[in-house]
């Protein structure tokens, strides 16, 4: 009886040995159907602090990754993997962002696409202009604005006067020589270009 059933058994095995196929993992037929990468762009995403921080989010089709190349004076790309993105800070003006697309086979597609960054206007700037204390012919100015990254006062009583530079919460003091009626002016500098002027 131990026999049949050992009998049995191994009939049993070579049965099922022979049932089982072996798992095969060399089939790369699908690299056939890789495309080249198409429809290569870029979503730019500028903060407005002034700052000139970009972000640059690639996209396309049948993309590995991207070399970013950022158009200003920076040498090496950024590779971006698909579904990343970078940072760069610029200077405010118009640049040629450059976008080589590399496919999964390598293929690569190579696209340009302007880029401006312009900094916004110092807004809600406010001044203030105090005579001192203890001396009567001084003047103690501070301000404030929004978007600025440094102010300029003028204290009105020099022809061809060289600002005085002025940061937020900071004072620029400045003693007349006479008595007199003179007109502050202050301006408000942005990142770039603009400027706001009280």
């Amino acid at each position: 009886m131990n026999q049949i059933k050992n009998i049995f058994f191994l009939l049993l095995s070579i049965l099922v040995m022979a049932g089982c196929e072996k798992e095969q993992f060399d089939d790369i037929s699908f690299v056939d159907t890789i495309t080249t990468p198409a429809k290569i762009a870029a979503m730019y995403n500028i903060t407005q602090d002034n700052s000139g921080l970009v972000t640059i989010t690639p996209n396309g089709e049948g993309l590995a990754f991207t070399l970013v190349y950022f158009g200003d004076a920076t040498a090496s790309p950024a590779n971006v993997p698909a579904g990343a993105n970078t940072t760069h800070k610029y200077a405010e003006g118009t640049y040629t962002v450059k976008l080589r697309g590399v496919g999964l086979d390598g293929k690569t597609v190579e696209v340009t696409q302007p880029l401006t960054v312009s900094f916004k206007k110092p807004e809600n700037v406010e001044m203030t202009a105090n005579i001192d204390a203890s001396n009567k012919f001084q003047v103690n100015v501070t301000a404030k604005a929004d978007f600025e990254t440094l102010f300029n006062v003028y204290f009105g009583d020099v022809p061809n006067e060289v600002p005085t530079p002025l940061l937020e919460g900071d004072i620029a003091s400045h003693v007349y020589a006479t008595t007199g009626t003179y007109t502050i002016r202050v301006v408000a500098l942005s990142g770039g270009a603009a400027t706001t002027e009280v």
